[in-house]
């Protein structure tokens, strides 16, 4: 008999039973750690209890925050469901999030999460989402605000302190405060040494501060903590491999794609974008370019094709434009300059794209200080960029052959995000809306 409750964390919780609690508090510790296994929590929780709420709103929050669009579909139905039972103004909450998630309004959904955090602090869920949205949306003082203010009413016995600190870090780092988002880090770790977000943070870190041996050093001393069972484990692969680049070391970069991003590896919509970004800056840093590119066609099957042609395809245009607009209403900074890139995109208007893309590729190469050099230290030919340009006009014709616009399409995603921060090649504000928009 379902009945309501208190979670770990002394939040009221409706419609659940004993068992489906401890199975819900797995999945939502898995959730928080970014390991693997919290669907099948998920499904269990509600087995027990097919009308307790949190696990309606927890899976709903797994399909959203996928890059899949055929996972994300399927939080309507779910949210459909919750919204039916009986629930709490905190839940109720939550559910109105969740519909303008639905709905693309993200502003609408930190804002309904916002006001639920300042009533219940400890609600992990949405402090993890809303942080997540704040990230996608590039409101980078509201994610090291919101985490900074709920982090008072947490304590280090609380279940999941660990995860709130490990936000906390990577929060810091986005906003250039590198040592004390180390610290931060390095708490994590000390509460829970398997926190697979608070060895990605340590990543980006090192890359910002420059210290290419020390994050190699790391993510090969734990990748037992972040390679196994883990929902990011490619994507550390992927900072393993820029770190690789950065020390000019091209042989291992690519030895790590073909191990762990390279055809047939895994159809994951997140591994296939970190395969071609490397691919990618593989080329930018014009070591065996040549090399790099041809992995590009060859490793770039299907599932490749199919996520970064959707800018391509004319009848997806009205959503592209659709999803763009919404980006430059509501986002701001980068984010909101990439949407004005995918906006020219929708419209064909290959000159404006091309415009906007090439400076931004220009600035990254030349941040990519390591990345391009010879063995002996000197620079590299600017070969890159001029192999970049003639790819780019034939990529930016209507009728390129799909080798070309798939490469153009990881190109312009990956000129689009600083070095080191993957708020748009992992994490595409505007492509994933756009996937959002299906029926």
């Amino acid at each position: 008999m379902s009945a309501s409750g208190l979670d770990s964390r002394g939040c009221r919780i409706t419609g659940t039973t004993s068992a489906s609690l401890i199975a819900f508090e797995r999945a939502l510790a898995a959730f928080q750690n970014w390991r693997a296994g919290a669907d099948a929590e998920v499904d269990i929780a509600l087995h027990e209890a097919p009308d307790f709420v949190m696990a309606h709103v927890l899976r709903a929050w797994l399909f959203l925050c996928s890059r899949d669009p055929q996972r994300v579909r399927l939080a309507r139905p779910l949210f459909a469901i919750a919204a039916g039972l009986p629930s709490t103004l905190r839940e109720q909450r939550h559910l109105t999030a969740i519909a303008a998630v639905l709905g693309d309004d993200y502003e609408g959904a930190k804002s309904a999460l916002g006001a639920l955090l300042k009533l219940h602090p400890r609600d992990v869920l949405a402090l993890q989402v809303a942080h997540a949205l704040d990230h996608v949306t590039g409101d980078l003082a509201a994610m090291r605000e919101r985490v900074s203010a709920a982090l008072p009413h947490w304590s280090y016995s609380m279940p999941g302190y660990h995860a709130v600190l490990a936000m906390h870090a990577f929060a810091l780092e986005e906003c250039g405060e590198y040592a004390r988002a180390e610290d931060a880090a390095h708490a994590a770790l000390n509460a829970n040494a398997l926190n697979a977000r608070a060895h990605h943070a340590l990543a980006h870190v090192f890359e910002m501060t420059d210290r290419f041996d020390e994050g190699v050093q790391w993510l090969n001393g734990h990748v037992d903590a972040w390679g196994k069972d883990t929902v990011v484990a490619t994507h550390c692969r992927w900072h393993l491999a820029l770190f690789h680049l950065a020390r000019g070391e091209c042989d291992a970069a690519l030895a790590l794609y073909d191990r762990h991003m390279g055809a047939g590896q895994s159809s994951d919509i997140a591994d296939l974008i970190d395969g071609a970004a490397l691919l990618w800056r593989v080329g930018l840093s014009g070591w065996r370019s040549g090399r790099a590119l041809g992995r590009t066609r060859a490793g770039m099957g299907a599932a490749h094709r199919r996520w970064f042609l959707q800018l391509q395809r004319p009848a997806r245009s009205a959503r592209v434009r659709r999803c763009a607009r919404l980006g430059q209403r509501q986002a701001t900074g980068a984010i909101a300059g990439a949407c004005t890139t995918v906006a020219h995109a929708a419209r064909r208007d290959h000159a404006a794209t091309r415009a906007r893309v090439m400076p931004r590729h220009d600035r990254i190469r030349r941040g990519q200080r390591r990345a391009g050099d010879h063995a002996a230290g000197q620079p590299a030919p600017d070969g890159a960029s001029a192999r970049w340009q003639p790819c780019a006009a034939r990529c930016a014709a209507p009728d390129a052959a799909e080798s070309h616009r798939s490469h153009a399409a990881t190109g312009a995603q990956a000129a689009s995000r600083r070095t080191g921060n993957d708020a748009w090649c992992a994490r595409g504000t505007c492509v994933t809306s756009l996937l959002r928009l299906g029926p």
